[in-house]
């Protein structure tokens, strides 16, 4: 009785470290997380990491990162949620070496992904971790085709000129341009495909709608300052657009916050980059410019 004791509390032992083993935090050896990712986390660093991601990692993490990709269910273990902020503990090294090397059921992407690419998918996952004070990058919320994509990024070309006239107080400029918009903007809400359920093509519509409705209000406005509350309004109507289906520009857009515009209210912008003049101001300096988030384009659904 007492050797019986005694092998069933043995048994129970091992079980238990077996058990607090498995449950043991994954952490990467010391020398691999102090390794340094030798690629900036740009926008289009962060932008190739998450086509990476979509292709290989999306099936069991999720679009967004949260471990509910379609084929999480079938897993005995639930995939990792990159969106935690404990994420933001670890160092890139530690990221990398984990994607290089895997464990069940995550495979190892050391022959899926090249150095080059591992690394730029840490620059995605570090992305998707809440952070105070830094650039918002934003994926789109829906696959959309490439035709309508298309569209998206007419009308971000025309809006672009209605921005580029507006700082240089060129109303006239503005108002062609802000034509040229609503066009655009009449044509993509048109637009239909098979592709997508109803609820989504009916986001589509309404808010191409609205984006004619701003586009004509900025056009047939009579002078620069209403021109700019027009503009701001359509700004805002524009991102949910882009936020919503993407777009097909070859880099993300900057959204840019504007702290002197309106007497220090503040307003929002669409472009390349924070470099260019600001639509509110004129042609001044820009140091009231500031970063708030990269619109990444869409990982699209095939024409």
């Amino acid at each position: 009785m007492r050797l019986f004791r005694l092998s069933l509390l043995f048994l129970l032992i091992v079980s238990a470290l077996a058990l607090a083993s498995d449950d043991e935090a994954w952490k990467a050896p010391k020398r691999h997380a102090r390794k340094k990712n030798p690629i900036e986390a740009t926008a289009e660093s962060i932008s190739n990491g998450r086509s990476a991601f979509m292709k290989e990692c999306m099936s069991c993490h999720g679009e967004k990162g949260r471990g509910d990709g379609p084929a999480a269910k079938d897993l005995e273990k639930k995939p990792g949620d990159l969106t935690d902020k404990s994420l933001l503990d670890q160092t890139d090294g530690g990221l990398f070496w984990k994607i290089t090397t895997g464990r069940t059921p995550m495979p190892s992407f050391r022959s899926i992904l090249t150095d080059e690419q591992r690394w730029h998918v840490v620059n995605f996952v570090r992305a998707l971790a809440p952070r105070e004070n830094t650039i918002e990058i934003i994926t789109p919320e829906f696959d959309t085709p490439e035709h309508m994509r298309a569209h998206v990024s007419g009308i971000l070309e025309a809006y672009f000129n209605v921005s580029n006239a507006l700082s240089r107080e060129a109303t006239d400029n503005a108002q062609c341009a802000a034509r040229s918009l609503a066009t655009a903007a009449n044509d993509a809400s048109d637009e239909t495909t098979d592709d997508l359920t109803e609820p989504v093509l009916a986001s589509w519509a309404e808010v191409s709608a609205e984006l004619v409705k701003g586009a004509t209000r900025l056009s047939t406005s009579e002078s620069l300052a209403d021109m700019r509350r027009c503009f701001s309004d359509l700004t805002s109507t524009l991102n949910t657009f882009v936020r919503k289906f993407g777009h097909a520009e070859s880099d993300p857009i900057a959204l840019i916050h504007c702290g002197k515009a309106f007497d220090g209210d503040g307003a929002e912008w669409l472009g390349h980059d924070d470099g260019a003049s600001s639509p509110y101001l004129g042609p001044i300096d820009n140091d009231c410019n500031k970063m708030v988030a990269w619109l990444l384009p869409a990982q699209s659904k095939s024409d």
